[in-house]
């Protein structure tokens, strides 16, 4: 049975929107333009068109897009951020409402314009980061219409191309445990994650090479500032950061906001629920008998029991 969901939805254009608005006021790519190049030290130096070919460098200074970023907030009704420390937003939405989807929505409009973080008359290039083999494969199903461009980084194929990894291509698609150094592993990582796991890999791309990182469930692992997730993060520091996440997080193992910031669009449960698009629940408390045993004379048991309740963890151990 197919369910067919209508595309564009509201609500997702409005998180699509949020982000793309980040860049109002950008100029569309054009021929007549200027290119910048780095100089000495570092420097900034800007030059007319010549043999580097056509760009769209971006020309907004950080007071504009703070200010646009401060307009969505207001539109979407968020506390409006104070400042603009770095290029990490993130969109907040509640399971099942298609945050995959709207990275895909993103990733085309952005295609379409030819935005990018240099100088150059090119399509972006995004990596796509995920945790679990599951959630990067249908994310890989969501943008296939885009599915010339896709790449999958895997660390069986990596060891096939002689330990070099693939560059051909502008979407791209990995589990950090692929490319990540093995140190810093914060989460446990099923047989299948573990043959594809490799060693520090991102370190062959260079720090520019992505214009646009998109972190699924970035709650779990970009938020701790030990995690190998912030090691790639660190090195591709030059991209825009965007992180999904239905369930934001603060505490002593991460702070979601700590590193994006306020969010940029917020859809909660109750917004789903409201308009239709999630059941309504109820919370309903139980008591089960499932984790521990009540004495029943008529059971043979060998061993002593000492009270008329046997926890867990005494099962094998002290009561056979």
């Amino acid at each position: 049975m197919k369910i067919q969901f209508d595309s564009n939805l509201d609500y997702q254009d409005r998180a699509i929107s949020s982000i793309v608005d980040i860049f109002e006021g950008q100029e569309v790519c054009q021929s007549n333009f200027s290119v910048v190049t780095h100089g000495a030290k570092g420097q900034r130096t800007i030059s007319d068109l010549n043999d580097l070919g056509s760009g769209n460098r971006l020309e907004l200074l950080d007071d504009e897009i703070l200010s646009n970023v401060q307009n969505i907030q207001l539109k979407n009704g968020l506390a409006q951020s104070k400042k603009l420390s770095s290029m990490d937003f993130s969109v907040e939405m509640e399971t099942g409402t298609g945050k995959t989807y709207i990275a895909f929505q993103i990733a085309y409009r952005l295609f379409q314009s030819k935005w990018n973080k240099d100088a150059s008359e090119r399509r972006p290039k995004i990596l796509f980061l995920a945790d679990r083999n599951v959630l990067k494969d249908q994310s890989m199903n969501t943008f296939n219409p885009l599915e010339k461009d896709c790449v999958e980084i895997n660390g069986k194929i990596i060891k096939k191309r002689g330990g070099k990894v693939p560059t051909a291509g502008n979407i791209f698609f990995a589990i950090y445990q692929s490319i990540a150094e093995n140190k810093n592993r914060v989460i446990e990582t099923s047989e299948e994650e573990n043959e594809d796991d490799v060693t520090a890999y991102y370190k062959q791309y260079p720090s520019n090479f992505f214009d646009l990182i998109i972190i699924d469930e970035c709650h779990r692992g970009s938020a701790n500032d030990e995690s190998s997730w912030r090691e790639i993060l660190n090195h591709f520091s030059s991209a825009t950061h965007l992180g999904l996440t239905a369930t934001p997080k603060r505490d002593d193992n991460g702070d979601t906001y700590k590193y994006f910031g306020d969010p940029i669009y917020e859809y909660s449960l109750k917004d789903g629920i409201n308009d239709g698009f999630l059941t309504p629940y109820k919370v309903k408390r139980i008591q089960t008998n499932i984790d521990e045993y009540k004495f029943d004379p008529n059971d043979i048991i060998t061993g002593e029991l000492e009270k008329q309740i046997v926890a867990l963890e005494q099962f094998e151990r002290e009561v056979v």
